[in-house]
């Protein structure tokens, strides 16, 4: 019996892909036996964070002690690349809260939680999470003076990561909206939890531009829509933001990411 042209364009696809890992070096470099300061990531995904940070390092760097520990969120986590990446990179200088509706396996220094994220609860959860670990004497983000309410005692996180992408249906209105739903979604947790920097003035460190705040990495879908948004919502309320396409992301590839940095608070 002949195979049916269906069953022969999945087998060719998956020949195509099986193909492309074999021949990938990011994939062998995951999976390479290494030690000391080159651990072996989970996924792919990892290097395209180390890239990022890499280009600006300040996103992932322990803070000095005196500001106590760091504290990132990773949003659409499993299977903990991104995480164990954060992790390694602040060398156990801070927590990071790892978000994914699938279970993976733990990591020091990581504190995973299991939810949807786009469910009301599962957020609340999250925040719960991020205020039981808050040191005492950093109760309140910088930049806030007590008795300012209880809104602004949450807003401790220094960095939130979102590499979220809803599964793409090949529709490409639909793909779009998808993908700006996850990115509103993101942004907006990120505007009630990021460090404000209000008020406060930017620096040179080491010849680059830093500014006071938290910082949102998240992945979108390249589209118009998606740059009134980046216009109209984001570019308010953080001093700077560029399109990031690592390297390690593949070239036929429509994702990036936005680097937001420095939140400046409601505009």
């Amino acid at each position: 019996m002949r195979p049916s042209l269906s069953l022969w364009k999945k087998s060719a696809s998956s020949s195509r892909w099986l193909t492309r890992q074999a021949n990938d070096p990011y994939v062998k470099a995951r999976t390479a036996n290494t030690t000391g300061d080159a651990p072996a990531y989970r996924s792919r995904s990892s290097f395209k964070l180390l890239s990022m940070n890499a280009k600006h390092p300040f996103l992932l760097a322990p803070k000095p002690e005196f500001e106590g520990d760091k504290i990132v969120v990773d949003l659409g986590a499993a299977p903990g690349g991104w995480s164990q990446a954060a992790a390694h990179l602040m060398g156990g200088q801070g927590r990071v809260f790892a978000l994914d509706i699938l279970d993976f396996t733990p990591l020091p220094g990581v504190h995973s939680l299991k939810g949807d994220f786009l469910d009301p609860k599962v957020q609340a959860d999250l925040r719960a999470a991020i205020n039981e670990f808050r040191p005492p004497q950093f109760g309140l983000a910088a930049g806030y003076e007590s008795g300012t309410g209880e809104e602004n005692r949450e807003r401790v996180v220094d960095v939130v990561l979102s590499d979220m992408m809803a599964p793409m249906t090949g529709v490409r209105l639909r793909d779009v909206a998808a993908s700006l739903d996850l990115v509103q979604a993101a942004s907006s947790f990120a505007f009630s939890t990021l460090r404000s920097g209000q008020g406060e003035e930017t620096w040179l460190s080491k010849g680059q531009q830093r500014y006071p705040g938290g910082h949102l990495l998240v992945k979108f879908f390249q589209h118009p829509d998606l740059d009134e948004y980046k216009r109209e919502v984001l570019q308010p309320r953080f001093h700077k933001i560029t399109v990031e396409k690592p390297p390690e992301s593949r070239k036929e590839s429509s994702e990036a990411y936005w680097l937001c940095q420095g939140y400046k608070g409601e505009p």
